[in-house]
């Protein structure tokens, strides 16, 4: 199982951690649980990698101190 995880990891298919999921008061972050990659669940695409400016973004509102920093159950 864990072969074909990383399969999926490699064609794009992450699974990302809901239980360790953020949200930012614009989107849910988390990381993959196979490969660690950071993730952003987009409300059209679902969980994917985030953009360089996706990033840039999250890091200015984190250091802004508007995350809500609790873990949280994101949705499917």
């Amino acid at each position: 199982m864990w072969i074909w995880n990383r399969l999926l990891c490699a064609v794009g298919r992450h699974g990302a951690d809901r239980g360790q999921a953020r949200h930012d008061r614009d989107y849910w972050w988390s990381s993959c649980k196979v490969c660690g990659v950071q993730l952003m669940r987009d409300p059209v695409d679902g969980w994917r990698p985030p953009n360089a400016s996706e990033i840039a973004d999250h890091d200015a509102q984190v250091q802004r101190g508007k995350t809500s920093g609790e873990p949280a159950v994101a949705p499917e």
